[in-house]
Parts: structure tokens; C-alpha cells; sequence
């Protein structure tokens, strides 16, 4: 049987980085976010970019565009949740009051708070200040420990004067002749690839059914009146165990073949329970198999684990790493397409997940 290992000790494979702008022009070359994400992905390595607007739409899939509906996605907070939580960074195009909401909505949790770079254009430039009072009391009071966001920078923009009426003007703002200064870059660099610490991630039990506040930590509760196993999980360590389901052989047949979407979120759900609960059996010694399991994503309580999961093929899909490939056109059948560079991150976490044996008593042989 697959156990995930109780003492593994990883750096992320790789770092995906969530852009956030005002509004996203696909064909337009000066386009902010595509400027910057051709950068990010240029000069660091392992780092992959999403632009939500690139990949995925409200209503139906269709050549081009995933469709949030499919994985029961229904609202854009919990999209913009779901990419944040799942973000190794997060960077701000900060310029209108949508991505005042932006900066709001994540940094408000402190899990995310650090993770978030606000590039802002320079205030004479644009005769306006765009980080307002009330954000620098909220979000850059050094007192707090909890909201005080990452990083701010400051960029000086080119501009384009748009006249709506005698009265009223506009700027857009792009980057000077659509590159990213050595100076400007050398900042954002700086902040997205930051060194982190390698991180254990450990099964803990719980004695009365509560988690422990530790994303590193995989809290687990055994109700045997109940015959359930409470498991309670943050996003951080989730997502390396659902990339590790990728390098096994077995499943990745399973992926291959065509199902509806829905069908392969369930299935993965399966897997992925099946191995938590051989996990959870071989670390207390007792026998689970008629046990059930219920699991709590602690950094995504607005969403429900299905979603989670469901979400994390689609961020698979956008960064390359898998496709989504229907079978035909009349199809809603889909494969799940491996790619060549989803296997390079094979041997960072190949002891994630082991195989254990059973003797001819029953026992686990280790």
C-alpha cells in the first residue's frame, strides 16, 4: 500500500506567482501583466505566472478558456482565494479601486499578507496618490504584525492621456518601452525569489479534534465512535501531496483515460483519502479500513474540498504542466496530459510518497 511520508523534509519545487492588474488586454503588446510575466519567467528559474484572464472564464469551457463553472467555482472572491492561498507570491498592479479590493481581500489574512508585492506607478507622474491613508494605516502600519503586506515598489511609468470630457481625463500607464528596468527588476527579483527555509511536513494528532496552527502540519483526529478520521490541512502542504499522486505509475494510467472533469477530481479525492488514511493507519498501528474521513482545508474555509482540488488542476494546466485535453469535439470527456516538464520535479519529492509492504500476519513490514 501508498503512505505518504511522516518526516519529509522539501523546498517547493517550483514558485507560481498570481498577477493582479485593473484589466488584462490580451492582444495589446504593452499590456502590464504579460510585460511582467515574460520577465518573471525569464530571469527566475522554476518561477511560473498566472493571469486569471489568460486561462479561465465564468460559463463554458471552451478551446481557449477553462471554465470556473466546471469545478463548482461560482464567485470571483473565491477564485482570487483559492490562486492566493495557492501562490508561492503575489503581485499588485495596483491602479484602480478593483485591486484596492484585491489588496484588501488577501491581505487581510495573514497567511497571505507577506506574500504580497504592491507596485504602484510613481505619484507625480500620475498627479494622484494610489496608495491612499487608509491602505498605508491598514497595510503598512509597522505596529502590525498580522496585515503589514510584503513589499511595496515604485515604478515610473509611460503614459497615455485617454480625454473622456472637457473635465475629465485618464491615464494608462505602461512600462517604458515595455520592459522592465534593470533597477525595477532587480527589486521584484529580489522579492519573488527569496530564499526560503526547507520545511518538514509532519502527521500530528489531535487529542480533541482541533487543529494545530502550523501549515507544515498535517492534524489528524480518530472518532472511534463514529468510525471517522477528522483531518484537518492547510493548502501549503496540500499541493505537494496532490503533485506527488503525479509520479505514480498507477495513476497516472487513471489520468489518461477520458472522464469528465468531475469524474477525475473524484477520483483523485479517492486516491488521495485512500493514502492519508494508510498513512494515519501505519503511524497509531490500528486498523482503518472501515473508517471514513473527513477532510477541513484550514486557509480556504469558503470553499469546499472538491473545489480545492478541482482548482489545482486548472493552476496545473495554466503553468504548464498538464493539459486538460478533450478527447473529441463533441466531447465534455477529458484526458489528464502529463508534460515533459512536470517530470523534472520528480526527484525533488520523490520519498513524499512510499510503498509499504504486509507480511503473511497482516503487519506492516517497513
Amino acid at each position: 500500500m501508498l503512505v505518504y511520508n511522516n518526516s519529509f523534509t522539501y523546498n517547493e519545487p517550483f514558485k507560481v506567482v498570481f498577477l493582479c492588474g485593473n484589466r488584462y488586454l490580451d492582444s495589446d503588446p504593452r499590456e502590464k501583466r504579460k510585460v511582467l510575466k515574460e520577465f518573471l519567467e525569464s530571469r527566475i528559474m522554476g518561477c511560473k505566472v498566472i493571469i486569471l484572464e489568460e486561462n479561465f472564464i465564468f460559463g463554458r469551457t471552451n478551446k481557449k478558456y477553462l471554465s470556473y463553472d466546471d469545478i463548482f467555482l461560482v464567485d470571483l472572491a473565491s477564485v482570487e482565494q483559492l490562486t492566493s492561498i495557492y501562490a508561492h507570491k503575489i503581485i499588485i498592479i495596483h491602479e484602480t479601486l478593483s485591486t484596492a479590493a484585491e489588496l484588501g481581500m488577501f491581505a487581510i489574512n495573514p497567511r497571505l499578507a507577506s506574500k504580497i508585492c504592491l507596485l504602484v506607478p510613481d505619484d507625480i507622474a500620475i498627479e494622484e496618490k494610489k496608495v491612499t491613508t487608509f491602505i498605508k494605516l491598514a497595510f503598512y502600519n509597522k505596529k502590525s504584525r498580522t496585515t503589514k503586506i510584503g513589499k511595496k515598489i515604485t515604478y515610473y511609468p509611460d503614459l497615455e492621456v485617454c480625454h473622456y470630457s472637457s473635465n475629465k481625463s485618464g491615464y494608462y500607464t505602461y512600462f517604458h518601452n515595455n520592459e522592465i528596468g534593470e533597477n525595477l527588476g532587480n527589486k521584484i527579483v529580489s522579492f519573488v525569489d527569496e530564499k526560503g527555509s526547507e520545511d518538514k511536513i509532519k502527521f500530528v494528532k489531535s487529542k480533541f479534534n482541533k487543529p494545530i496552527k502550523n501549515e507544515n502540519n498535517i492534524t489528524y483526529f480518530i472518532n472511534k465512535k463514529e468510525k471517522t478520521v477528522n483531518v484537518f490541512i492547510y493548502i501549503y502542504v496540500l499541493k505537494i501531496q496532490l503533485l506527488g499522486l503525479f509520479f505514480i505509475n498507477k495513476y497516472r494510467t487513471e489520468f489518461r483515460k477520458p472522464r469528465l472533469l468531475k469524474d477525475h477530481i473524484s477520483y483523485i479525492i479517492q486516491v488521495y483519502e485512500e493514502i492519508l488514511l494508510n498513512t494515519i493507519s501505519e503511524i497509531e498501528g490500528v486498523d482503518l479500513d472501515d473508517y471514513s474521513i473527513k477532510i477541513k482545508v484550514m486557509d480556504s474555509e469558503i470553499c469546499k474540498f472538491r473545489q480545492v482540488v478541482g482548482y489545482y488542476l486548472y493552476i496545473l494546466q495554466a503553468i504548464g504542466l498538464i493539459n486538460l485535453e478533450k478527447t473529441n469535439n463533441n466531447s465534455e470527456k477529458r484526458k489528464i496530459k502529463i508534460k515533459n516538464e512536470l517530470d523534472t520535479y520528480k526527484e525533488s519529492i520523490a520519498d513524499l510518497i512510499n510503498e509499504k509492504h504486509t507480511t503473511m500476519f497482516g503487519r506492516l513490514d517497513i
